[in-house]
């Protein structure tokens, strides 16, 4: 799926909470968090907004990729076009000019862009003992000569999430040897950490969901 000028001129960049217009309280937070950057963000989306895309989130499973491997069980969507024209809408907004620019102000970083080919974004669902082993991500772009991968956004948009249930990312030290930060499951929070050959991150313990 390539995102192109034409879909992001026209997407809805009003949609984003306050944060968007203050993006200069998060930087010091952000820059100074361990075990590497990173910040959660409550009320990522307008909570109108919020709502009615976790309402129009596929659940059809059928569509999604399927991982059952050692290091994961879960469930990816990637197939922008066939979203709702909502959800279509938040994707192209994140590559917007507003966006770009309160990212890079939280980051420290002028030289952000969006990635045209949204290579590894898309919707995930972890079921029942759903898990996803502590890794590291990609740095070097495997379709964009020259491009690093930089910055990894998740956004919750489950509602009800029973803290018990765990699946929570974690967030570990350089040496794995200590979970530093968690980013538990709350509706329309945001979790942005920056990807390094040190920022390990997963949810190692089995979801236990109904």
């Amino acid at each position: 799926m390539k995102i192109s000028p034409k879909n992001i001129s026209q997407s809805n960049k009003e949609i984003f909470g306050e944060w968007i217009n203050n993006p200069s309280t998060f930087s010091s937070s952000f820059n100074n968090a361990k075990p590497f950057e990173h910040i959660i963000i409550d009320n990522f989306l307008k909570e109108e907004i919020a709502n009615k895309i976790s309402n129009e989130y596929p659940s059809n499973l059928d569509d999604y990729h399927k991982y059952n491997n050692p290091l994961e069980i879960k469930y990816a969507y990637d197939n922008i076009p066939n979203m709702s024209s909502d959800i279509q809408n938040i994707f192209y907004s994140l590559c917007s000019d507003k966006v770009l620019d309160a990212l890079q102000i939280i980051t420290a970083n002028e030289h952000l862009e969006y990635d045209p080919t949204c290579h590894g974004g898309g919707l995930h669902i972890h079921p029942n003992n759903g898990r996803l082993h502590m890794h590291l991500d990609y740095e070097k772009h495997p379709l964009l000569e020259n491009k690093q991968r930089y910055l990894n956004i998740i956004l919750y948009l489950t509602k009800d999430w029973k803290s018990e249930w765990g699946g929570e990312t974690e967030l570990w030290n350089e040496n794995m040897s200590e979970c530093q930060a968690k980013s538990p499951v709350i509706f329309n929070t945001a979790l942005i950490f920056k990807t390094t050959e040190k920022s390990w991150h997963g949810l190692p313990e089995p979801i236990k969901c109904p």
